[in-house]
């Protein structure tokens, strides 16, 4: 005899019902596993324009603290080579009040013009002393910050100045190779003129026979050719 599990019809309905139930409870916690997804990605895409944000200011002030740096670097050299200078004049007893008092001025005006661009005006009308303290309390400021910048940053902005650099030699470089170019011109011109000069002055005697013309001509090609070369050279830029 086939035993049977269900004797009664409501006892398919409750485990329909108990079916029915263990559903919706799974649709619920999909649907909210789906929110919380969805707040995730807001999070991260809030987080990440606020990243960018910040990476686009970093990046500003590190091309500020770039450019600073190398005018304070080019500034060093200048007060490095006026500070040999007064190493000289102070310690080898060439004693000049009036040249020293114009060299202690001009070192003034030099720190003047520094603060100027560090800090800002003298309104305060300090003197030369605290200038120079208060330039150094803000060289350090500045290297506290870029001490706490991040390290890829940095290395960024370094490699940028690194480039910006190389092509500056080059660009001068090229220059310094324009301007011997120029001088070789000139000169080549200036003999060229004298050379002219002198054809010009010599006596014909009874024996000399004429130039050829065609010798004239290529003479005078030449010249025109010095001279378009040169016009070229001056105007190029």
């Amino acid at each position: 005899m086939i035993d049977i599990y269900f004797t009664k019809p409501q006892q398919l309905l409750d485990i329909f019902a108990g079916m029915e139930e263990k559903s919706l409870l799974m649709i619920q916690k999909s649907q909210d596993n789906e929110e919380a997804l969805e707040e995730l990605q807001t999070v991260f895409a809030i987080s990440k324009r606020k990243m960018g944000k910040e990476i686009g200011v970093l990046k500003k002030q590190t091309q500020m603290l770039e450019k600073l740096v190398s005018r304070e670097e080019e500034r060093a050299k200048d007060f490095t080579l006026m500070v040999l200078y007064f190493v000289r004049l102070f310690s080898f007893g060439e004693y000049n009040e009036e040249l020293q008092d114009m060299a202690l001025s001009e070192v003034n005006s030099q720190i003047e013009g520094v603060y100027s661009n560090v800090i800002g005006q003298n309104d305060a009308n300090i003197n030369t002393l605290q200038m120079t303290l208060a330039i150094e309390n803000k060289l350090e400021d500045l290297l506290q910050t870029i001490d706490e910048l991040p390290p890829n940053v940095v290395e960024a902005a370094e490699k940028q100045r690194e480039r910006h650099r190389r092509q500056l030699q080059r660009e001068l470089k090229v220059k310094q190779q324009e301007e011997m170019q120029a001088e070789r011109l000139r000169r080549t011109m200036e003999k060229a003129l004298l050379s002219s000069k002198k054809g010009c002055g010599r006596k014909l005697v009874s024996r000399s026979v004429p130039p050829v013309v065609k010798q004239k001509v290529e003479k005078t090609k030449w010249r025109v050719r010095e001279d378009e070369e040169m016009v070229y050279f001056l105007t190029k830029n």
